[in-house]
């Protein structure tokens, strides 16, 4: 069981245009399946194709890391402001 304590709620407030371009993306997606379920079942049992599929995601997650690792303080910080922003706003509507 999870210490309440360790618990933490968070909350993020998302503009609607940002709302309905994330619907858009999920609309594109789907308009792709077709396509996608064709290159899956054309290439899948390919072991080529599978290997070259594999180390590329393996690149894109060294390449991921590093870019993380590059911005971690930056987000800490702006979380740092953000948060000191929200409490005051907070004490001062109190």
């Amino acid at each position: 069981m999870i210490d309440e304590q360790n618990q933490r709620i968070f909350a993020v407030m998302v503009s609607p245009e940002t709302v309905n371009r994330v619907a858009r993306f999920y609309q594109q997606f789907d308009l792709l399946r077709p396509t996608v379920d064709f290159i899956i079942d054309r290439y899948s049992d390919d072991p080529d194709v599978i290997k070259s599929l594999v180390d590329g995601y393996e690149e894109m997650a060294n390449l991921n890391q590093e870019i993380t690792a590059e911005f971690t303080n930056s987000e800490e910080d702006a979380e740092l402001v953000l948060t000191q922003l929200r409490t005051k706003t907070i004490n001062f509507l109190g």
